[in-house]
């Protein structure tokens, strides 16, 4: 697979080839980022479909780089009540993406330290 997107290798050293993979699948998200080093991953799964920042990590190279999270359901339909508003609709989109940030960057950390 490495071998498909070398020549379309742009200046930050990405391909403009992708995959995308679940992230409820992290044995094979790694063996797939170990074969495709230099593609960007979109990764589904994370959240409502239970993956984790832990699951969401095989899929990014060592740098932290190189990977798009994707979670529509566990950020835009997990709010507490119905009858939000448009301010507190978008208060608890902001609260769901950041803790989404925070979990996939501790993830992260937390394996660059495991090597």
């Amino acid at each position: 697979m490495h071998e498909l997107g070398k020549a379309l290798i742009g200046d930050c050293s990405y391909s403009s080839i992708e995959a995308v993979v679940g992230a409820t699948f992290p044995d094979a998200a790694r063996r797939l980022r170990s074969l495709m080093p230099q593609a960007f991953i979109v990764i589904t799964g994370y959240g409502a479909q239970g993956a984790s920042g832990r699951n969401s990590a095989a899929c990014f190279n060592s740098d932290g780089l190189s990977a798009i999270v994707s979670s529509s359901r566990a950020i835009n339909y997990a709010y507490p009540d119905e009858d939000l508003n448009s301010r507190s609709f978008a208060n608890c989109i902001r609260k769901n993406t950041l803790r989404m940030i925070d979990d996939i960057t501790t993830a992260l950390a937390v394996a660059a330290r495991a090597g």
